[in-house]
């Protein structure tokens, strides 16, 4: 049985067909959908406060991309080396297909599958130039009183969709219980926009926030040199 996003992408399908064979008036073809495959990793004994993101790789096919998904974890190690092993075809991570494997050690990972939103061309700019577009960066600030060296501001994800950028905000710090406060507001005090903030047993203060990056012109970015510097935002830096 197919999933409820194949099921959706053969109603799409179907629905284009008949519009065709009514003589409909032919449109210019969407671009071309991408679906990336990640692996993410949280190890509560070296980084207890964040997890760390790795592209597998990019597929034009969901197909290919769950295929890939599915088989990652398999080719470095065995079924039973995992304490815990699941697919799921909507997973919490994406929405999208997901393997969980829990380690011997604590270690957790997960793989999935995430849809990558087109470039959207511009044809009164450049013919093949991608129309500027509104990133959203996630943002994640440290301050521990013990050690004020180590505070600082870390960008650990970009997107295009606010949605997805809210998302990673949430799971940025994991398990809630794990803080003696943790706390979601719609309009936080440090970024005005969504955010979070925990404190640690230690002490230890965390804010995780998304902050709106808008698209620049021409003119804005590029100088004598090329790209100024705060140039073109990346398309998706959520393993960052």
């Amino acid at each position: 049985m197919p999933s409820s996003h194949q099921a959706k992408q053969l109603a799409v399908e179907a629905a284009a067909k008949k519009a065709a064979k009514k003589g409909a008036p032919k449109q210019a073809p969407p671009p071309p959908k991408t679906y990336r495959v990640i692996h993410r990793t949280f190890d509560h004994h070296n980084n207890a406060e964040s997890h760390d993101d790795e592209t597998v790789g990019r597929y034009a096919s969901y197909d290919l991309a769950k295929a890939k998904a599915s088989a990652h974890l398999l080719e470095q190690w065995d079924r039973d080396f995992f304490e815990e092993y699941t697919e799921s075809e909507e997973g919490e991570e994406s929405g999208l297909f997901e393997v969980y494997g829990l380690c011997p050690e604590g270690e957790e990972m997960w793989v999935f599958v995430e849809e990558e939103e087109p470039l959207v061309v511009d044809p009164v700019t450049k013919p093949g130039k991608p129309a500027p577009r509104t990133t959203y960066r996630v943002i994640l600030r440290m301050k521990d009183n013990q050690d004020p060296d180590e505070d600082g501001d870390h960008t650990v994800g970009r997107y295009v969709s606010y949605s997805k950028a809210k998302a990673h905000v949430r799971r940025q710090l994991r398990d809630p219980d794990n803080f003696d406060e943790y706390e979601e507001s719609e309009k936080g005090e440090v970024s005005g926009g969504f955010e979070v903030f925990a404190l640690s047993p230690d002490g230890e203060l965390f804010w995780v926030w998304i902050e709106k990056e808008e698209p620049l012109d021409e003119s804005e970015s590029e100088g004598e040199g090329g790209v100024a510097e705060g140039g073109a935002a990346e398309e998706d830096a959520s393993e960052a």
